[in-house]
């Protein structure tokens, strides 16, 4: 055991960096966010979800978000499997298109984490000795996609981009979607900050 962090309901977080949070939204009635007032909040909303752990290691150190996730629908990976085209030559004038399936796990925990209600919070911790660091943390690159996405607008507006996709090489994070205003299919860059 190298580092060992506990609390109980009464107890403040005192290893958290963030609020307690709550994200997604179960009806359009409810927030698309809220603040959680209470450690036993946080704890009993994520006794009933799955449990999570991401760790980033930003500029700051380790980025760790700590609670849990509950999907909305039957099946969490949603929008996982990309159907794209393969055109094969055929007899002349009858071409045959083939729908391959694909498997691309950036965009499955990009997608999984917009389709669900989640609580979090963040902390942040040395790399070398786990111990807590006070401070702000630095928005990972899934926060900075997903800032630039709202950007755009809401996915019920008919301008808003459609057919979203993103993919990692390297250390650099791209993001295609169409653009309907201009019948375009964008494919923008997000580079991680360097360490």
């Amino acid at each position: 055991e190298v580092k060992k962090y506990a609390v109980s309901k009464d107890e403040e977080i005192s290893f958290r960096n963030t609020e307690l949070m709550q994200e997604g939204k179960r009806n359009i009635y409810s927030p698309a966010q809220r603040e959680l007032e209470k450690t036993k909040q946080f704890l009993r909303k994520t006794s009933h979800g799955n449990p999570g752990i991401a760790v980033y290691g930003g500029i700051d150190g380790l980025n760790v978000t700590l609670g849990s996730y509950e999907p909305l629908y039957n099946n969490p990976t949603i929008g996982v499997l990309v159907y794209g085209g393969t055109t094969v030559v055929g007899p002349p004038n009858m071409p045959v298109t083939i729908n391959m399936p694909s498997y691309n796990p950036t965009y499955s925990s990009f997608v999984v984490q917009q389709s669900g209600i989640s609580v979090f919070f963040k902390s942040l911790f040395d790399p070398d000795t786990f111990e807590h660091k006070p401070g702000q943390i630095a928005e990972n690159p899934y926060e900075i996609i997903n800032t630039f996405i709202d950007s755009l607008g809401d996915k019920y507006d008919k301008s808003a981009p459609i057919g979203q996709t993103l993919f990692t090489i390297g250390r650099v994070y791209y993001l295609g979607y169409f653009e309907r205003k201009s019948k375009k299919f964008l494919l923008r860059s997000f580079a991680e900050p360097e360490k």
